[in-house]
């Protein structure tokens, strides 16, 4: 099992996640994000996905929270595919 340390460790990968990286960008906070989540794919709005793509009316990409290239340009690190096993305040 891999240890890190990050400055925000968001487990999830869903809309709160998401917009919880977004805002800590936008309010000026310093150090490193982490977003883990068990999907997939960056975390989309689920509505858009169940109507318009399952319908063949819009495409994948449009149910994306962020376009793919802003994680890279705020300086926050997305792991998909990724369960949080433990994690230990205590040693902070």
């Amino acid at each position: 099992m891999a240890v890190r340390e990050v400055d925000h460790l968001l487990v999830g990968g869903g809309l709160a996640a998401a917009a919880c990286a977004r805002t800590l960008r936008e309010e000026g906070a310093d150090g490193t994000i982490l977003l883990v989540g068990r999907e997939s794919d960056a975390p989309y709005h689920r509505p858009p996905l169940s109507k318009g793509y399952l319908r063949g009316e819009s495409d994948r990409a449009d149910a994306l929270v962020n376009p793919p290239e802003w994680w890279d340009e705020n300086g926050v690190e997305l792991l998909t595919r990724t369960s949080v096993m433990k994690l230990d305040p205590a040693e902070r």
